[in-house]
């Protein structure tokens, strides 16, 4: 499954700089998939599979559009 993955701390520095912008900003990390995200913070997780037509009723690829966030803070997030 890919999601767009971030730790609390960086969320709480990224909503400082956001106060001020209105509008529907998504917020998260870059698009990686769970395994490789977990991977890099516990050398331990080990991988399982999902098909991706399975009924666990949550989307294969559950990524965000994060350009408008990228744009505002300016980075390659």
């Amino acid at each position: 499954m890919k999601n767009n993955f971030i730790f609390q701390e960086d969320v709480a520095d990224i909503l400082m700089k956001l106060l001020d912008k209105k509008g529907v900003i998504n917020i998260g990390g870059k698009a990686q998939y769970v395994y490789d995200f977990a991977k890099k913070h516990n050398k331990k997780i080990k991988k399982i599979y999902k098909k991706k037509n399975s009924d666990m009723g949550v989307p294969f690829d559950s990524s965000m559009n994060i350009l408008k966030l990228k744009k505002i803070l300016n980075t390659k997030a």
